[in-house]
Order: structure tokens, then C-alpha cells, then sequence
């Protein structure tokens, strides 16, 4: 499913990153996380504003926006693995 469809596999990976099992405490799973929000959303939304736009706007710095976010969400999510919180610039 990652390489067919990684938007997909997201949930599947955040819902096994829950369960306490040795599986939470693989790197695998983490990497295989980020490449899926990489060749999915983040990938998705990326090929949006570059066929999009051409210079910048309002709009075109809304949308590199939501690309910082997913990026965000990306970083978060590994980070969590532990429990720990995400903090910025960490």
C-alpha cells in the first residue's frame, strides 16, 4: 500500500505507532511514516504549487503554508514515538 497508495497507509501507520509492541519502537516504522506523507500529501500538494503558481501572491505563500504544516505534521509525528512533545526548533 505505501508505494501504491501512501496517502493511504498514513493511518495505518499512526494507528500501529500506538499499540505498545516492539513495532512502536522501530525505526522502520517511522521512516516508512515519513515516506508516506514525502510521496503522498506532501508530494501531492507540491506538484499543485509548482504547476500553479509562477510568482509570489497571497495565495502562493498560503499554500507554501500548508506545505510547512504537512512538513510540520511529518516532524511531529516522529517525535512522538516516545512520548515526548514536539517543540519547535528542537
Amino acid at each position: 500500500m505505501l508505494k501504491s497508495a501512501p496517502a493511504d497507509a498514513i493511518p495505518y501507520f499512526l494507528k500501529a505507532a500506538k499499540y505498545e509492541s516492539d513495532l512502536k519502537k522501530s525505526p522502520q516504522l517511522y521512516a516508512d511514516l515519513a515516506g508516506a506523507y514525502g510521496e503522498g500529501p506532501i508530494a501531492k500538494q507540491s506538484e499543485e504549487y509548482k504547476s500553479k503558481f509562477t510568482t509570489e501572491s497571497p495565495e502562493s505563500k498560503l499554500a507554501v503554508e500548508n506545505l510547512n504544516q504537512l512538513d510540520d505534521r511529518q516532524i511531529r509525528r516522529a517525535r512522538t514515538r516516545h512520548g515526548s512533545q514536539y517543540q519547535p526548533g528542537q
